[in-house]
């Protein structure tokens, strides 16, 4: 072997140690170059004097080199370890990488745009301000002046009462009810203006309904007891005569029917005997209106100017027909059939009245 073409044993150790002081660096030794006429070594073999020759750097690190002992003989060289390929890793998108929502849509305007719509929106605060403050400043002038008065229609056409009556039944028959000759009668009725047949007369239509009662339980010392009850039903018409508003006189015309219940019990034998029937009537009257002054209860606006309060006087006569009292006699049981019949004569319905009414104009 010659000493001038190879390389001395000291130099490997000392690349041997710089690899092994920084493993994670490839280094590259420095080649010598051949010597004139040596033999080239082929790919992965020793050179003939047995010295390894560097191999060419790698994409992996470079492993560190062994140190060869100059003691002992040189054998043939072991191949370079080869790079191993690197597996790619599959790219898995993170999480936060999510498909992007799509944004919501907004109309934007511009700087102008919405400068103008402020400013609308200011004067129309302002309007409305405006106007509320003209509306209280309107209602306190009405406050303080009213203005000029107004009248309403003081023409009431519709009037509602409350009537008494008190009949006189003269007949000798009404004694077996009541051992006077005058009852009452309470009654409603209402009554509307249908049209001036002068300027100071006019003429109304009326309907009505009104109830009598009558009791007696003296009879032949407390044996007998009777009761009469009368539900009248009623229309007429008025004729008013108004020369002044506090005073109307009137005449009244009404006609009618009345149902009529009688009964009459005995105490011992326990007998009782009833009938019923229907007595027509008509009626002539006058009367006399007192009422509250026109306007009385009007206001500045013309409210309730038509509205009255007032009193109605009437006399008049009463022409009825009479009434059979034919009782028909029953047992203490209600299926028990007639024991007999009383027969108490007529009852004569006909005589003079008087009637109070209240009467309520609007």
């Amino acid at each position: 072997m010659r000493r001038s073409h190879a390389i001395p044993a000291c130099t490997l150790v000392i690349a041997g140690c710089l690899l092994a002081r920084a493993p994670g660096q490839a280094q590259t030794l420095p080649q010598q170059p051949p010597a004139p006429g040596a033999q080239q070594p082929a790919a992965g073999q020793a050179p003939a004097n047995g010295t390894p020759q560097p191999q060419p750097a790698q994409a992996q690190p470079a492993q560190p080199a062994q140190a060869v002992d100059p003691a002992q003989p040189a054998g043939p060289a072991q191949p370079a370890p080869q790079a191993q390929p690197i597996e790619p890793q599959p790219s898995v998108a993170p999480a936060a990488e999510a498909a992007p929502q799509p944004a919501p849509l907004q109309h934007t305007v511009d700087d102008d745009e919405a400068r103008r719509i402020a400013a609308e929106r200011w004067r129309a605060r302002a309007d409305l301000a405006r106007a509320r403050s003209a509306r209280a400043a309107a209602q306190r002038r009405a406050e303080r002046d009213p203005g000029p008065r107004v009248y309403g229609d003081a023409g009431a056409a519709l009037a509602v009462g409350v009537s008494l009556d008190t009949p006189w039944y003269t007949d000798s028959g009404f004694d077996v009810f009541r051992d006077e000759d005058m009852t009452t009668r309470l009654g409603l009725w209402a009554a509307h203006d249908l049209v001036s047949l002068q300027p100071d007369l006019i003429m109304a239509v009326e309907v009505g309904w009104g109830r009598e009662h009558e009791r007696e339980s003296s009879l032949r010392g407390g044996a007998l007891r009777s009761e009469l009850e009368t539900h009248a039903f009623f229309a007429g018409a008025q004729v008013r005569w108004v020369p002044m508003g506090m005073l109307q006189p009137y005449a009244r015309v009404a006609g009618g029917a009345a149902l009529v219940d009688m009964e009459l019990r005995s105490a011992s034998p326990a007998q009782r005997f009833e009938d019923d029937a229907v007595s027509p009537f008509g009626s002539l009257g006058l009367g006399l209106l007192l009422r509250t002054p026109t306007r009385l209860f009007e206001n500045r606006r013309g409210r309730y100017a038509s509205l009255s309060f007032g009193l109605m006087l009437e006399g008049g006569y009463t022409l009825a027909a009479p009434v059979e009292m034919k009782l028909d006699g029953r047992g203490p049981g209600e299926r028990d059939i007639a024991l007999t019949e009383a027969d108490l004569g007529e009852l004569e319905r006909s005589g003079p009245y008087a009637r109070l009414s209240w009467v309520a104009r609007f």
